[in-house]
Parts: structure tokens; sequence; C-alpha cells
């Protein structure tokens, strides 16, 4: 019988090839906390570290997983939303009514 661990490890090399080792994650958070680099050519813009996809999927899923899970907490099961000037005045009456419950 496997076991849901195994299943979701399974699931998860599936869709986002295998999990980074310590060291790759240490290597990636010492990419994030480099200098900010700019570009003369295009006025000083940003240059953003190159990541590969592996990297990138353990931001979102794993580094950012604490910040959706407060989202979640704070806002309820629709913690994605719409940005508040896109939205119409009865949705803006309740977000104000939910914030101030969260808030009491």
């Amino acid at each position: 019988m496997i076991k849901l661990k195994d299943l979701l490890f399974e699931q998860w090399t599936k869709r986002m090839g295998k999990p980074l080792s310590k060291s790759e994650i240490s290597a990636l958070k010492k990419k994030l906390k480099a200098p900010v680099s700019r570009d003369p050519k295009k006025g000083g813009a940003v240059i953003p570290p190159k990541l590969s996809d592996r990297e990138k999927h353990h931001i979102i899923f794993v580094m950012l997983k604490k910040t959706r899970d407060k989202n979640v907490k704070k806002y309820g099961d629709k913690a994605f939303q719409k940005h508040w000037t896109k939205m119409s005045k009865a949705e803006k009456e309740k977000l104000g009514e939910m914030v101030e419950e969260n808030n009491g």
C-alpha cells in the first residue's frame, strides 16, 4: 500500500521535478540576498536574478506558503481578491466588514 507521503512526493516530482536539496536552498537564498544589479542601457532598470524552474517553484510553493496561509486565515476562502479600485461598492463594504471582524 502506498503511503500518502510517497504519493504526494510522486505528484510533486511529476509537476515540479525533484525538490531542492539543503545546499541548493542555501544557494537560492544567497541569490535572492545578492545586491541589486541594474542595467545602464535600459535606464537603470533592475535585472532580476536568473532562476531555474525548480527554484521558482520552491519560492512560490514553499517559501511563500506562510504568506498564503495568513491570507487564507485573514480573508477566508477568498484569499485572492480583486484590487479595491476594481471592486463594486457592495464588495468594498463587504471587505470592510471582514477586516473589522478580523481586527475586532
